[in-house]
This record gives structure tokens, sequence and C-alpha cells, in this order.
């Protein structure tokens, strides 16, 4: 984001929480996955919340959101692999490769990874951020599917759409009772706080037909996965909003931004050979610095109280 407008941002930011003190006393929990966490963009953070298995970085959207709103109590338990059921039962290295291979989430050997992430939640606590899904869609196994060494052909889509019945579509639907359960989780512990939840910037453009190879996927399949991308947000979307919580519509604002674009200043999320991020298909620091820009657009529109 440039200066002028950065600089802007926080203005406003800073009006709005003088406006508001008890936001800031309350405190911050941020909660969610590696989009969140900003898996793959180094430093790591020194978090005492979570393991350096989280690959939790300094430059992560809530520690953006944080120093903008000046909140003095904050804790951070993002944590890349993080699905919703991290929310209520410790993250182990062994469950989060279940969520990639469908294999067993347990083992006598298991390494506790971070959580469970409600652990941060307290009776006064007054902002809550979110951001889960992806993994429960199986994020990672879908990327693995769909790469292709040729740009044409749809076996991607072969695999998770059968007699028209397309799979991911309906882990979808299945991830809306999911989110729900943890919308009313969080409310539960922290009656007061104000909710926002987050989708997913995007991946491909609308027309996402000539991305490869910048992203290997084939035209067709590209143009199945955009279809997925939009109805995942549209799920988070509005399940957050029928709950009564707030949405950061991070996917209108990442219009333009996507891991086709060739330029690395105009990426928010990384292609197949990433400049921004170790980690590919995850955001840059660009992409960090834009769903922050999103989740205060929100917070600043009806005040931080």
């Amino acid at each position: 984001m440039r200066a002028g407008l950065r600089t802007a941002v926080l203005a406003v930011a800073f009006t709005v929480l003088a406006a508001t003190p008890a936001m800031a006393s309350g405190g911050y929990v941020a909660l969610g996955d590696s989009y969140s966490a900003g898996s793959g963009l180094f430093p790591l953070a020194k978090n005492p919340a979570v393991t350096d298995f989280c690959a939790q970085s300094t430059r992560n959207y809530p520690k953006l959101v944080r120093r903008a709103l000046g909140f003095p109590a904050f804790t951070d338990e993002t944590c890349g692999g993080a699905r919703t059921v991290d929310m209520l039962a410790p993250q182990t290295l062994l469950g989060t490769a279940s969520g990639v291979t469908g294999g067993a989430a347990r083992g006598p050997f298991d390494l506790r990874q971070n959580g469970p992430q409600f652990n941060a939640l307290r009776p006064d606590t007054a902002l809550v951020t979110l951001g889960i899904g992806g993994n429960d869609i199986g994020f990672a196994e879908i990327i693995g599917r769909c790469i292709s060494v040729v740009p044409t052909g749809t076996k991607c889509r072969n695999h998770f759409v059968l007699d028209g019945d397309d799979a991911i579509r309906a882990r979808i639907d299945g991830l809306r009772p999911l989110l729900l359960g943890v919308l009313q989780g969080i409310r539960e512990r922290s009656p007061n706080a104000r909710i926002v939840t987050i989708g997913y910037p995007r991946i491909l453009p609308p027309n996402p037909r000539q991305c490869w190879p910048q992203l290997p996927v084939t035209g067709n399949d590209a143009v199945w996965l955009e279809g997925i991308q939009r109805y995942l947000n549209q799920a988070i979307r509005e399940t957050t909003v029928a709950f009564g919580a707030e949405y950061a519509d991070v996917e209108r604002a990442s219009l333009g931004h996507d891991a086709c674009q060739r330029a690395a200043s105009r990426r928010w999320v990384e292609p197949a050979i990433p400049a921004g991020s170790l980690a590919i298909v995850h955001p840059s620091a660009r992409g960090e610095q834009g769903m922050a820009d999103a989740m205060l657009a929100v917070l600043e529109r009806s005040g931080t109280g």
C-alpha cells in the first residue's frame, strides 16, 4: 500500500480507537490457518502461544491489524494447516498431515503444533478475527491433484466431479455448519467480542485460462478452480452474516492481484515459483497487507466497540 494511503488508514484507525478505548483494553485474539498465520513469510514470530511448526510470521495480517489499532492485549493463535476442529482440540503434526493425506490423525510420536485455539478466548475479549475453511475442504489435496505438466485437459475437475456431483462443492456445503459451530463457540467464550471473519484472496483471475505455467493448472481446470474459490468465500460470507458477525471481503480487494500476475509487485498470492514468500499459492507480504487493509476497512466502518 502506498505510504500516503497507509498513513490515512492508520490515522482513521487511531481516531476510531480513541473514540472506543474499551476495545483496546479488552484485547484482540486472532484465529485461523496459514493464510492468517502468514506461513512462508520470514522472519517467523517468536510467539509463546504457538510452536515454530505453525510457521507464523511477524508480518501476518493479525499483527498488522494489532499495530494499527494499538491493542496492548493480543494473542495470535493462527497456525499453518489449521482446520475448524483445531479450535477446540490441540493441533498436531499428524493431525495436520491427515488433512492432506486422509491418514490417521494421531500416533504415538505425534507432536503438538498448536491450540486448541479457543484457549486464547476470554470473557472480556473485545475483537476476534477468524480465517478458516480452506484446509477443511482439502486445500493441499486440491493443489496437488490440479498441478499439470501440460496446459490442456481436465484431469483435476475429472477427479473431483463425477457424474455431475462436485465433491469439493459438497465439502464446502459441509463447511457451513462447522464454521457456524466455530462462531457459536467464540460467542459463548467471548460474549461481548466483535467477530470478523475473512475470506481468501484471489488465487486466480476471473478469466484464468492463460495462467499456465505461472500456475501449472490447465485452462479448463483453472476455470473450475476459480469457481470453487468463489463458492468457498461465498459460504464463509453467508454463514458469517447469517450468524450476525462481520465479513472482510478480501476476494474483491484482491482483484488484479492474483497469482497469475507476472509482476511480483502486483501479486498478493504467490505462484509456482514464488518471489515474495517461501510458500506457493500463499500470500506474499503484499497479500498480508491487503488482508489487513480489508479487515481494517470493516473495523473502521462502524467503529471498533
